[in-house]
């Protein structure tokens, strides 16, 4: 974008902006598989921790939050990439780490998932001050679908 500002609106997500993010989440290879019943529980499950960016109308950037007793979970970080570069990230991830904190104050970690060939995500995090935990490792299991 040419002429970017660099306002943008931070709000929490609604059941009616399901196609908005799974079209930014699936170009960044992210939500192939977001159901619009997912996302509608996952907002519920979540309320107030799943968070948009928007410049003016269009959504620009997404963040889902989840949390558990003491844990802050962060996913599906997503910018689109004409606005990367401009503090998005940075927005969402603070904003909802001030909604946590509002919201429980009994959370005392952030935990993320991140390629490790995800350069500019890698800066992003260390620059809010995330580090690499080394006490873990991250498992999966991928699920077979009937």
């Amino acid at each position: 974008m040419n002429n970017m500002k660099n306002s943008f609106a931070i709000r929490e997500t609604k059941p009616q902006d399901f196609t908005s993010v799974k079209k930014l989440l699936s170009r960044a290879k992210m939500g192939s598989t977001l159901t619009k019943a997912t996302f509608e529980r996952t907002l519920i499950r979540n309320g107030g921790l799943c968070l948009v960016a928007k410049d003016g109308k269009r959504i620009v950037g997404t963040i889902f939050g989840f949390d558990d007793v003491l844990t802050l979970h962060l996913s599906k970080l997503t910018i689109d990439e004409a606005y990367r570069g401009h503090g998005i990230g940075k927005l969402l991830i603070n904003e909802l780490i001030n909604r946590t904190k509002t919201r429980n104050a009994g959370i005392s970690r952030i935990f993320l998932h991140v390629r490790k060939n995800n350069k500019a995500a890698m800066h992003l995090y260390k620059s809010l001050g995330f580090e690499v935990n080394k006490e873990n490792c991250l498992m999966d299991l991928q699920l077979k679908r009937k």
